[in-house]
């Protein structure tokens, strides 16, 4: 499934954030009304492209904007090691772009797919929890009869799937993450769905599983509350 950069980002925004969104442009973006609000007045996105996308929030005034919008911009100026003002989060969004790391025959090999049925001898691993059908597709690494990382989808919509991805703590840095993570992917496009990758600026480690994965950078975006939140 071919995409624009901004028709990629426009998804990823609706997926997740339960929210509606025109098809962007890059300048002024009013989010269209629905069922729920997002919780930020602002959402600022610098694309690799150079094109820079502000999408607002339903009552955003508009003297209340050029406020919002610089201190957005100057989280977004400041490098990842350095802490932003209260309220503002940094994540970069990421798309498919590249073959991964490990290729999808040698990831399956170290890591499988969940079905519901399958994962209930599972259910005492910590982390095994998560395998309900809200989150599926979900594929892990299971050692003995533990399952000690699993991708699934935190997010899912009837287009979309955002990674969720975890390891138990005395099983990193063993590349059980990045298999499960090429597997899920692979499940994802299966399903004709897209998959998405987000993480935080400051997540160095998210960030380097991403690009092993064959994610690359689409947006860096900060997203911040109104004045009055």
């Amino acid at each position: 499934m071919a995409l624009s950069g901004l028709e990629f980002l426009r998804r990823h925004i609706e997926a997740v954030w339960d929210v509606r969104v025109p098809p962007l442009a890059p300048s002024d973006n009013d989010l269209l009304p629905g069922p729920a609000a997002p919780p930020w007045s602002l959402h600022l996105s610098h694309l690799a492209s150079g094109a820079v996308v502000r999408c607002w929030g339903w009552t955003v005034p508009q003297e209340a904007r050029s406020a919002l919008l610089a201190r957005a911009e100057e989280a977004l100026e400041r490098p990842a090691s350095e802490t932003v003002g209260p309220g503002i989060t940094r994540e970069v969004i990421l798309r498919r772009e590249a073959a991964p790391r490990l290729s999808p025959v040698e990831a399956a090999r170290r890591a499988r797919p969940f079905t519901v049925h399958g994962a209930a001898t599972l259910r005492a691993s910590r982390i095994a929890a998560r395998l309900e059908p809200a989150t599926a597709p979900q594929c892990g690494v299971v050692v003995g009869d533990e399952v000690v990382a699993l991708a699934h989808s935190s997010r899912r919509t009837a287009f979309a799937c955002e990674l969720g991805v975890e390891t138990v703590p005395h099983a990193r840095r063993s590349g059980y993450a990045l298999a499960a993570t090429v597997l899920w992917t692979e499940a994802v496009l299966a399903d004709g769905l897209l998959p998405f990758y987000s993480a935080h600026l400051e997540n160095a480690a998210s960030l380097a599983l991403a690009h092993a994965a064959g994610f690359r950078e689409l947006a860096r975006a900060a997203y911040i509350p109104g004045e009055s939140e």
